[in-house]
């Protein structure tokens, strides 16, 4: 194949950027990367490949949907950096045709136009930007404030907002309360929910590249942990009763309202 034609090729299937770089993508990671929704919310568990996925979606945004500018954010930003590396791993077969003009461990910025930006994990630190694809990594423990920001980012160019995580440790924050309907729904329900987001589950043990003997031996060592981690088990909401001040009904209201998600559809 042509180098035009597989230039091209790269910037209407991000698939290409797997290929080229060796990797052939899981049929989840396939999935996510060819549909491309508006806003996802990705529950993989431990080692399904969900950052590296995520990060050739944003390096196909940055360099095939010129000028963009992508923001990755996390609850810190050694977080953040350490996802734009990722990034940068399947950045070699490209790095000819459309050459970094910044390249510094915070920041990307290509001859076309593009920037790529890992952000600190406050609420405000996106706020002075316009972008065209926002990334949450370890989303169920970001700042509310934070996915509000990154919201508002968005708004003018319908951009998408792919929010990934393993499931929280206990019952709340926005991430969760988006996923589960403010615990509405289990994890499993809530993938045919019908609402603004795209949800995708995947559990280690559906991936290949796991060895089988490593998760019994978590299982048997924290069985919690491995729910959570490997199964993508949601915790439960725990209803209130007798002297609580708060019904569940008060409560999940509380949540619905606040983290209402603004997207809807897919591209």
């Amino acid at each position: 194949m042509s180098y035009t034609a597989r230039y091209w090729l790269a910037g209407i299937d991000p698939c290409e950027i797997f290929y080229r770089n060796g990797y052939t993508p899981d049929p989840w990671q396939e999935e996510l990367l060819r549909l491309r929704p508006v806003a996802a919310l990705v529950c993989w568990g431990r080692q399904t490949g969900k950052t590296l996925c995520v990060s050739a979606l944003c390096l196909s945004q940055a360099l095939f949907r010129a000028p963009s500018v992508v923001l990755i954010s996390s609850h810190n930003q050694t977080k953040s950096k350490e996802m734009l590396k990722k990034v940068m791993t399947l950045y070699k077969p490209y790095e000819q045709e459309i050459p970094l003009v910044v390249d510094s461990t915070e920041e990307k910025a290509f001859a076309n136009g593009s920037r790529i930006i890992a952000l600190p994990g406050s609420p405000e630190s996106p706020r002075t930007y316009t972008a065209h694809l926002a990334v949450l990594d370890e989303a169920s423990w970001t700042a509310n404030g934070l996915r509000d920001s990154l919201v508002f980012v968005l708004a003018t160019t319908n951009g998408p907002l792919i929010a990934m995580s393993t499931p929280p440790e206990e019952p709340f924050g926005w991430w969760w309360s988006a996923w589960t309907q403010a615990g509405a729904l289990d994890a499993q329900q809530a993938v045919q929910a019908k609402d603004e987001w795209y949800r995708t589950l995947v559990p280690s043990t559906k991936c290949p590249r796991v060895r089988p003997e490593l998760l019994e031996r978590e299982k048997a060592i924290n069985p919690t942990a491995y729910a959570r981690e490997v199964e993508c088990k949601f915790p439960e909401f725990q209803k209130f009763s007798g002297n609580r001040p708060f019904s569940p009904e008060v409560v999940k209201a509380a949540f619905t309202n606040e983290f209402q998600p603004v997207f809807g559809g897919t591209e």
